[in-house]
């Protein structure tokens, strides 16, 4: 009895033992203070919270029994402190050792308080024992799916992408580019890179600090070289890190000169040989920007967004604006005196999204073609930087990041994973390959419209009709059909700021926009098929959503409620577009023919 005593009584010194440890050994430490922390911790992980909950419970057996399931009691602890940890990033041995303590204290506290409220019957336990067999097997499952499960998983961090883009200055006549940097951390932020030229450093941005959403542009001649076309690129790094790259851009040269004097002089590098990047070398692609409107209530953003798209650097070729039959908006247009020429043109398709498209790829010339919402004001690299994916020839098209620029203050329930519904980047989207393109900011080769045909003008929202979408969806699906070679990529390193109003921070919109995409990808699978139709779907509802409803929970220990919201939110999007995909999953194969738009029917219009 006075051993027990004993023990339960050097817990709390043994704790504050084990985080002082972790707190105050240095990081670099010998090999003694390495065997000072193994014997400390050791306990603390393996069998102090189980024993804990093995008194609490009042567990009965020898001491063989309560010592083994002492252990297995504090692997399930560790399992779900795991958890935990691992959403709110602090993984490490101090966390763990934190965690730990604190739980075995408070278990040890409520084991007191529980006996002196009222004595707890002691539950008998006999080993082996059914139930012992059964709660181990359990805890060895759950270990293992854990332990196999991918580490990124619950990865916790913010949903924003700095951005870094590259640029010539007027039409490198100078060998001038000018390189910036966007903050879009939510802290002071110190940045630096590296320019490397034909795989060859050949200088270093010294570190410089940028606030919240402040960005910062150098403008620096590139050395001659004898042998174009080279490649450069700008690596950038954050935090003083140069261990790791965080964005990457580059561009082409084609053409070099001497170079200019400039203001920013960069700190000379020694010649370090790089490993060459495989990349084609890009022909001179003509590029056009199509802009879809059809209401003059979005007039203010609208010549916001034709704005950006003529600031473009380097220019586009061609600015085509499709007005979709709204004679009155089209004549107010063509009054208007843009900062470079702009055609206006009526829809001569059936009304809706799809057949403005359609139009706009009939009266363009470009052989690449952005695609912009009315209500989206680009990035001034927006086209420099799709169109340099666009260089290699197998990159069908590439959307861009699209960022949620609102009217109002954001609702606290709304949920990152559910940003598709406006139109943005949604937490999930990955850089690099994805099925479908987003249709607010997506660039695509003129060439994938001769192959496949236009957008299906079934599908496609209207300013009257029921809001079906999944048209970039269902081209993107048909073009990967008709070039299997092809691919479409997803570019974060830019993007561009798509408009929320009010209205449309709303639950009614919320879950009224769930239940059509449910309808729009219920008309999708009966065109593609369902297993093409919902591929990426099946991802997002196995990973993407069970992730966020752990971060809700996890917001909600740290002392934030609305991540009970926005894990409610998940459940109540996800229902509503389930319901949406059985009701229109009928009914469109009931009363809709399911055709795209052939190729003839996009002949280019005078």
């Amino acid at each position: 009895m006075m051993a027990r005593r004993f023990f339960l009584g050097i817990i709390p010194l043994w704790v504050l033992a084990a985080a002082l440890a972790v707190t105050w050994l240095p990081e670099t430490f010998s090999t003694w203070e390495k065997l000072v922390r193994l014997a400390l911790c050791a306990p603390l992980l393996l069998y102090f919270p189980g024993r804990m909950l093995v008194d609490t419970l009042r567990f009965e057996g020898d001491v063989v029994t309560r010592g083994t399931f002492a252990v297995f009691l504090s692997l399930a602890t560790c399992i779900f402190l795991g958890l935990l940890l691992h959403v709110v990033g602090h993984l490490d041995a101090r966390g763990w050792v934190y965690a730990l303590g604190l739980t075995t204290i408070a278990l040890r506290w409520l084991n007191v308080v529980l006996l002196l409220a009222r004595p707890v019957p002691a539950i008998p336990w006999a080993w082996p024992g059914r139930r012992f067999a059964i709660f181990a097997v359990s805890m060895i499952l759950a270990a293992s799916s854990v332990l196999v499960a991918r580490p990124v998983a619950l990865e916790r961090k913010p949903f924003h992408f700095t951005e870094l883009w590259m640029v010539p200055k007027w039409n490198w006549t100078n060998n001038v580019v000018t390189v910036g940097v966007r903050n879009s951390e939510d802290a002071k932020t110190l940045y630096s890179f590296d320019l490397v030229l034909g795989g060859t450093l050949i200088g270093k941005m010294p570190t410089f600090e940028l606030a919240p959403s402040s960005s910062q542009t150098f403008e620096f001649s590139v050395p001659t070289k004898t042998r174009p076309p080279a490649r450069l690129e700008a690596w950038l790094y954050k935090g003083g890190d140069r261990g790791t790259i965080y964005r990457k851009v580059w561009m082409t040269i084609d053409t070099l000169q001497s170079p200019a004097p400039t203001g920013i002089t960069l700190q000379s590098a020694p010649e370090t040989k790089m490993d060459d990047f495989q990349h084609p070398v890009p022909g001179k692609l003509t590029t056009a920007i199509v802009i879809c409107c059809y209401s003059d209530k979005r007039w203010d953003i609208l010549n916001k967004a034709i704005a950006a798209a003529a600031r473009q650097v380097p220019a586009a070729d061609e600015i085509v604006v499709i007005v979709d039959h709204n004679p009155a908006l089209a004549l107010r247009l063509r009054a208007k005196c843009f900062e470079t020429p702009v055609r206006i043109v009526e829809n001569i398709h059936p009304p809706g999204l799809s057949g403005a498209r359609n139009t706009g790829i009939s009266v363009s010339r470009g052989e690449v073609i952005l695609f912009l919402d009315d209500d989206a004001v680009s990035d001034q690299d927006l086209l420099a930087t799709l169109v340099w994916q666009l260089e290699d020839p197998s990159v069908l098209g590439a959307v861009s990041a699209i960022r949620p620029l609102w009217e109002t203050d954001r609702p606290s329930w709304f949920p990152d994973e559910f940003l598709w519904t406006l139109g943005c980047t949604y937490r999930g989207l990955h850089p690099g390959p994805v099925r479908n393109l987003i249709g607010a900011s997506m660039c695509i080769r003129r060439s994938v419209f001769d192959h496949t045909g236009g957008f299906d003008s079934g599908l496609g929202r209207t300013a009257k009709a029921l809001p079906l979408g999944c048209e970039e969806t269902e081209l993107c699906i048909r073009a990967t059909k008709a070039l299997p070679h092809g691919r479409f990529v997803f570019e974060p390193s830019s993007g561009s700021d798509h408009a929320i109003p009010a209205d449309r921070a709303t639950w009614k919109y919320f879950l009224h926009r769930c239940w059509a995409e449910g309808l729009s990808k219920a008309c999708l699978s009966l065109m593609a098929g369902t297993g093409e139709a919902l591929a990426s779907e099946k991802t997002y509802m196995t990973r993407t959503l069970p992730q966020g409803v752990m971060r809700g929970f996890a917001d909600v220990l740290l002392g934030q409620p609305s991540g009970l919201l926005r894990a409610v939110a998940l459940g109540a999007g996800l229902a509503a577009t389930a319901a949406g995909f059985a009701l229109g999953r009928t009914r469109a194969a009931l009363t809709r023919p399911f055709t795209s738009v052939p190729a003839r029917a996009l002949e280019p219009v005078e």
